[in-house]
């Protein structure tokens, strides 16, 4: 580590700091406050509102993490090569198996053997209109690295394609556009 030496120091008071705007075509004298520049620059203000919008962008995590990955709702990281979503349509919400392959009504194949966490949204997580009301949602989502696959099991009947497509769209736009994340 080298020290800069003290004859090499510059007396603030012979220093002058400009800010160039390109727009403008404009050079502007900084103020100085003790020899040092104010924090009243383009520079710095940019700086504060990518602070700022960080900020909310780690709050918007903090919230999603609240909302979408509460404990009571998602299981523990499964890493084997096959397991089941189940869904008993009891009015509890919808769990992952290793064993019971007759209650399976998905077969997730994992032959990477990722972890894969499962969150239940259906009978777990409450996701109301703009009027209050409980809307449909999927049954559950599955994460891995940084991807989120929303799960939507059905029995197959004459309308069974549209209501999945509709759980599916709810709880996805949910996801993404929630007042509450954002």
């Amino acid at each position: 580590m080298q020290i800069v030496p003290y004859k090499a120091r510059v007396n603030p008071l012979d220093l002058a700091i400009y800010e160039l705007d390109e727009r403008t075509g404009t050079i502007k004298l900084l103020k100085s406050f003790d020899g040092l520049p104010s924090d009243e620059n383009f520079l710095n203000q940019s700086l504060a509102e990518v602070n700022r919008q960080f900020d909310k962008l780690l709050e918007i995590e903090e919230l999603c993490q609240q909302i979408f990955f509460q404990d009571a709702c998602q299981e523990t990281q499964l890493n084997n090569d096959l397991f089941g979503i189940c869904d008993d349509q009891n009015g509890r919400k919808a769990y992952t198996s290793l064993i019971n392959i007759n209650n399976w009504v998905a077969k997730v194949q994992n032959g990477n053997n990722k972890s894969v966490v499962f969150t239940a949204i259906d009978n777990c997580i409450s996701i109301v209109d703009e009027n209050g009301n409980m809307t449909k949602r999927c049954d559950g989502m599955l994460t891995y690295a940084d991807n989120v696959v929303f799960v939507e099991l059905k029995d197959k009947n004459a309308d069974w394609i549209s209501q999945a497509v509709e759980q599916l769209e709810t709880t996805i736009q949910y996801f993404l556009e929630s007042p509450e994340i954002y």
